[in-house]
């Protein structure tokens, strides 16, 4: 499980199963234990280096028994959650937004631009 390590304005971590570790983004390894809030929860992070995992092979190269070192996957350094505790939700009071006009505004806007117009013309103070 990959998770964002920028929490969203509610509290909570974006997180994902899968895919590829993308910038801003921490693995969080199997022995992580996760609190009954995810995803809200405070993460700690950090470069953690894997050594490269090797096979010794044994053949036969002229009558002769030659060892091999052959390389299942080479040593990598990954951002990894190293902790995680329980975290709270923020609640985002809902903002206040204008309410969408009606039918009845946009009859009145009409009328009163109608009228200056008119307003206009009866001046002389055309374009």
């Amino acid at each position: 499980m990959f998770v964002q390590i920028k929490k969203n304005m509610d509290g909570s971590h974006a997180f994902q199963y899968g895919g590829i570790l993308s910038s801003g983004w921490a693995v969080v390894p199997e022995n992580i234990e996760i609190p009954d809030t995810f995803p809200f929860v405070n993460i700690e992070v950090a470069e953690i280096t894997h050594p490269a995992v090797t096979v010794m092979n044994s053949k036969i190269v002229d009558d002769e028994l030659v060892d091999e070192i052959i390389i299942l996957e080479p040593e990598y350094t990954q951002l990894e959650v190293i902790s995680m505790t329980e975290g709270e939700e923020i609640i985002i009071e809902e903002l206040e937004l204008e309410p969408e006009p009606t039918a009845q505004d946009d009859t009145d806007a009409m009328l009163i631009d109608h009228e200056y117009r008119l307003t206009l013309l009866e001046l002389g103070l055309t374009n």
